[in-house]
């Protein structure tokens, strides 16, 4: 059995994290197409869910203190990971429910222009080197790298 809980950290101090929800994963057969699960999405402790304490096991938790309930298949997991079988168990509990949440990749980060890239940089180089009459220097042992050692 997988169990999610889900805290919230104020401000990233976690002596005053708390438990928001739980969420529970169960085994329930292997078919051809790979493994079966049981998946719960159990309701908060302030909506009458289980507490930190509280026992979690499937077969424990009364249905009055689950959200959601359904089946998830297909997983298999010498391909794919826990992440997966979450994302599938979400996805088949909550549906039409997560339509409206998208990836969202800023136009601009915060704070204004990104850094450049390595290879702009080196452009760069190159550009203002030419214009002003230098050899770089191509040893690259003798280069200064402005981005720390390579791989770093």
């Amino acid at each position: 059995m997988l169990l999610v809980k889900i805290y919230m950290v104020p401000e990233g101090d976690e002596s005053r994290a708390h438990l928001l929800s739980q969420a529970t994963i169960d085994l329930q057969g292997t078919r051809e197409d790979g493994r079966w699960y049981r998946a719960r999405l159990l309701k908060a402790p302030r909506f009458g869910g289980p507490g930190e304490g509280d026992p979690v096991r499937p077969h424990l938790v009364p249905e009055a203190q689950t959200f959601r309930s359904g089946w998830v298949g297909g997983h298999n997991p010498n391909i794919r990971g826990e992440w997966d079988l979450l994302g599938g168990a979400l996805r088949a509990l909550l549906g039409a429910r997560l339509d409206p949440y998208r990836p969202v990749v800023p136009a601009e980060p915060p704070g204004g222009q990104r850094p450049p890239t390595r290879g702009q940089v080196e452009r760069g180089r190159r550009e203002a080197a030419s214009r002003d009459g230098c050899k770089l220097e191509d040893d690259p042992s003798r280069q200064a790298d402005l981005f720390g050692p390579r791989g770093s």
